[in-house]
């Protein structure tokens, strides 16, 4: 049985596969915009902490196909539109480690205007798999010294676009992570006491006062959960060398949460 079997075995009803995180995560998205779309009490308080609008009179669309945001609110009068949210879901906060967002070197390197220098540094790191590690000898200490430089001098444009989509023209301005509980998860989407609702600027500022590094392991990590890596798998494909930001959520909500003492 080869590792990929492995991993697709179930022993147990309850336990997910990659794909089917992945296949329930988008489903959670449909399901929410569908109840709030139909004004159900169970999302009656995300739009109340969004904003001023009526209930009755706001809308929901999913954006099938569009990283970010998963899920935009609307007045039904107006048509306008005024809540975007990145809804993240998972079977449980103290181990979640999910995707925010992925590009490719290229996009990468054009949106936050990269020199040469760090496109080089960023080519070993993705497609050469050379890990940023500070005893090795895979970089040169000038080298990690000036990706670490880059790193926090775009920090908060980096962060901007990992959560909301795009560094100058942000997407997303609230965060809804999500627990889904089995049996018959679908019926608790939306379930307050299994979200969390954080405004994006709130996300965004929590990380004032961190300075990007590199694990032990040699990745790219800004603290509070978020890392930057070679995303990998894909069959191979040259997607597999895509650059993608990581978030685990646990230590997320722990520095969310000393940040609002």
């Amino acid at each position: 049985m080869s590792g990929y079997q492995k991993r697709r075995k179930h022993t147990n009803k309850n336990l997910e596969t990659v794909e089917e995180r992945a296949q329930n995560g988008r489903k959670a998205e449909e399901i929410l915009a569908g109840h709030i779309q139909s004004n159900d009490d169970s999302t009656k308080w995300i739009v109340e902490e969004i904003s001023e609008n009526s209930y009755s009179k706001t809308g929901a669309k999913h954006r099938a196909g569009i990283e970010k945001p998963d899920v935009v609110l609307f007045d039904r009068q107006s048509g306008k539109d005024y809540g975007f949210i990145s809804l993240k879901c998972c079977k449980d906060f103290a181990t979640a480690f999910n995707q925010i967002k992925r590009c490719s070197l290229t996009n990468f390197c054009k949106e936050f205007s990269a020199p040469k220098s760090i496109e080089l540094i960023l080519e070993k790191y993705t497609y050469r798999r050379k890990k940023l590690l500070r005893d090795g000898n895979n970089y040169s200490q000038n080298e990690l010294e000036e990706l670490l430089l880059f790193l926090n001098k775009n920090q908060k444009p980096l962060l901007i676009s990992a959560f909301t989509g795009q560094a100058k023209q942000p997407k997303a301005n609230w965060l809804l992570l999500h627990q889904w509980k089995f049996p018959d998860w679908q019926r608790n989407i939306a379930c307050r006491d299994r979200s969390r609702l954080i405004s994006m600027q709130e996300v965004i500022a929590t990380f004032e006062d961190i300075q990007a590094t590199f694990t032990k392991r040699g990745t790219i990590t800004f603290g509070a959960g978020v890392t930057l890596q070679r995303k990998g798998g894909d069959n191979g494909k040259e997607s597999a060398n895509d650059l993608q930001f990581k978030l685990r959520i646990a230590p997320l909500l722990e520095a969310l949460a000393k940040f609002r003492k």
